[in-house]
């Protein structure tokens, strides 16, 4: 929806780079738009075989390349299998925590296939811990969402 309306109001059939302040836009418009040059010239991302961005890999996870393998794989068929219930079996996705959920299980499966003990324990307490704070992101969102609703339910409105 919000990507609708600012294509709508803003956009009107240019792309990003072509599109101007106006009088009338918006604050939060104007803010965009000052920042718009840092955007594009940073938008080009090619990935090419990979490597470069191992260096993020070999800088925070050293020694885990293919656990970092193994858990984009996870993300990417989460991603996937999402979309594919969405647009196939019609299903709802109620929160975004549902598709981490999924990646989980699936981290949880591809660790009892691996070979090496010490790769196996690595993927499992990834999984585990990325269950954690997922749970706990989830649970801090209903109950600030229910917090919120109660002033609300408590007037009868």
């Amino acid at each position: 929806m919000w990507q609708d309306i600012v294509t709508t109001k803003y956009l009107q059939g240019l792309s990003i780079a072509s599109v101007t302040v106006r009088i009338g836009d918006s604050t939060c418009w104007k803010d965009l738009m000052k920042v718009k040059q840092l955007y594009l010239s940073g938008r080009y991302c090619e990935i090419g075989s990979g490597e470069r961005y191992f260096i993020w890999v070999k800088r925070f996870l050293p020694g885990l390349k293919t656990t970092f393998v193994e858990g984009l794989g996870a993300v990417c068929w989460a991603i996937w299998k999402t979309r594919n219930a969405v647009c196939f079996e019609k299903k709802v996705v109620h929160h975004p925590t549902s598709v981490v959920f999924i990646l989980c299980s699936f981290l949880r499966y591809w660790a009892e296939l691996q070979k090496n003990p010490a790769l196996r324990q690595g993927m499992t307490d990834g999984a585990a811990g990325l269950l954690h704070a997922t749970i706990q992101l989830r649970w801090r969102h209903q109950a600030t969402r229910q917090a919120a609703e109660e002033p609300r339910l408590l007037m009868g409105a």
